[in-house]
């Protein structure tokens, strides 16, 4: 008995910092994704795509993707775990919407770092 209120102790305590963890990994990693598109998103400027569609773009697409894979973990727990997820459902759904959120704003952030920059500026970046 004494095992189990250990074990749970433990998952109580570690429960926070993985979501955070994984909140940030989240949002960085589809901002990092951006930030490596910068030579795209120059040629849509130059080809004369506004500062505000191109940012949509970018931002959108990695939205839509997030979006995808959630929608696949959550297909997968579903598939797996069956009704035993309904005890979780809530946090699942914390999550998520969370972690979407998490992305929306790394996504943004970069977006508008990449277009930021002259279109000149941009056209020179080493891949």
């Amino acid at each position: 008995a004494h095992r189990i209120y250990q074990t749970s102790r433990l998952l109580e305590l570690l429960y926070p910092i993985a979501f955070a963890l994984a909140l940030i990994l989240g949002g960085v990693l589809p901002a990092g994704i951006i930030l490596q598109s910068a030579k795209e998103a120059s040629l849509l400027r130059v080809l004369g795509t506004t500062k505000r569609r191109t940012r949509a773009m970018l931002t959108l697409e990695q939205i839509f993707l997030c979006l995808l894979g959630l929608c696949l973990a959550v297909a997968a727990l579903v598939l797996t775990k069956g009704s035993a997820l309904l005890a979780v459902a809530g946090l699942i759904a914390v999550y998520a919407a969370a972690h979407l959120l998490s992305c929306a704003v790394g996504t943004e952030a970069a977006a508008v770092s990449v277009t930021r920059r002259n279109v000149l500026e941009l056209l020179q970046v080493k891949e």
